[in-house]
């Protein structure tokens, strides 16, 4: 049975998000394919990892507080992993890109890269201190690496225009899952009963795209008297945010939804947004098509990929093209039912089942020495 060493960085680094699920949805199946992964974290931030870690919520707590509390731990952690790394396993999986361990460990290394927004300018300034930290220490990881896992052919083809002394033959590509299981699509609740609305969900910022699809809400809000648009999973809406909206934020809902929750919102929504100039894979993506919700999406980065002819696909950087499309799916049903009946279909492709049995493959692989 294979030794598999999970360290900590994205269950303290993420209450919610993608790179976190990807790594809760792979540690609790990678055993049913004869593996014993060992989950190292202490004082979890993570509610993925809840029921297995423990949850400590360090939104109850002030900023300032809170950021001497992930150093703290952050220092915690790396002790105890190199610690714990003293003993053999037969692999490594470290859960983002801090390279603490390199030089300590014995087994193969094996890393996921889920984007390249650092080195493509989509975290900000590529000259800040934390942005040329993330970029070099990420470098160090894909060079030590044994293999090199890829959420998408986008991200791959990334990765090997940045950095093309990487060696092909040592990155696989295994697509994350996203679908929800049966039992979540039967009791989806959704969380606005009785209101017609456009969901968007996951974070805001500039790579989102977030000022072009709010300009672009302002015209759909205009023409339809009875719309609203759900934020699911993100802050409340800030003043910037409220100046660009105008008159219409009193159709504006910011929520934090449960799994349970958010499946009924994408259930119940009359399309799902993702306006992102650049995204590594967009779970939501698949999340949206798992639960019969049309997904109108930018023609950009990685989402004709993943979404194919199931989408209704926009110019991101043109407002009227992103609320024209949108303006198109909502007022048609009958575009409506057939983008479902396409995204059911597409979503089949990406489960978590996938993704676990896959990545146990590329760990036989890196044992083999390719």
């Amino acid at each position: 049975m294979l030794k598999i060493y999970y360290d900590y960085q994205a269950m303290l680094g993420q209450k919610f998000g993608g790179v976190s699920r990807y790594c809760y949805e792979l540690a609790v199946r990678i055993a049913k394919y004869g593996a014993e992964p060992v989950i190292s974290c202490i004082h979890n931030h993570n509610y993925y990892f809840r029921d297995m870690l423990g949850f400590h919520d360090v939104d109850k707590i002030p900023q300032r507080l809170k950021n001497l509390e992930w150093k703290f731990f952050s220092c915690v952690n790396i002790l105890k992993g190199l610690y714990d790394l003293r003993k053999p396993y037969d692999i490594i999986h470290p859960t983002y890109f801090n390279n603490y361990m390199l030089g300590h460990y014995k087994g193969k290394l094996i890393i996921t890269v889920h984007d390249m927004m650092g080195e493509l300018g989509y975290l900000g300034d590529v000259n800040s201190k934390y942005v040329k930290r993330h970029v070099t220490q990420k470098r160090n990881m894909i060079n030590a690496a044994d293999r090199i896992i890829v959420i998408s052919e986008c991200t791959k083809n990334a990765l090997l225009k940045i950095y093309p002394d990487t060696a092909p033959e040592k990155i696989s590509l295994v697509y994350q899952g996203g679908a929800f299981d049966s039992d979540r699509l039967v009791s989806g609740v959704d969380p606005m009963p009785e209101i017609k609305y456009i969901l968007h969900v996951g974070r805001r910022g500039q790579y989102k795209n977030t000022d072009r699809f709010f300009e672009a809400m302002k015209i759909i809000l205009s023409r339809h008297k009875n719309i609203h648009l759900l934020l699911a999973g993100t802050n409340d809406l800030s003043e910037y945010d409220l100046k660009i909206l105008g008159g219409y934020s009193d159709r504006i809902h910011t929520k934090y939804l449960t799994d349970d929750e958010l499946t009924g919102a994408y259930q119940n929504a009359l399309c799902f947004v993702f306006p992102s100039l650049y995204e590594g894979f967009g779970m939501p993506v698949i999340e949206a098509m798992s639960c019969g919700c049309p997904v109108v999406l930018s023609r950009a980065s990685v989402f004709p990929e993943i979404a194919g002819d199931a989408g209704e696909y926009f110019n991101p950087l043109e407002i009227d093209d992103i609320a024209e499309k949108i303006d198109r799916v909502i007022s048609n049903e009958n575009l409506r039912a057939q983008m479902r009946s396409f995204g059911f279909e597409r979503a089949k492709i990406f489960t978590w089942d996938n993704t676990a049995e896959n990545t146990f493959n590329v760990y036989k692989k890196a044992l083999e020495n390719f």
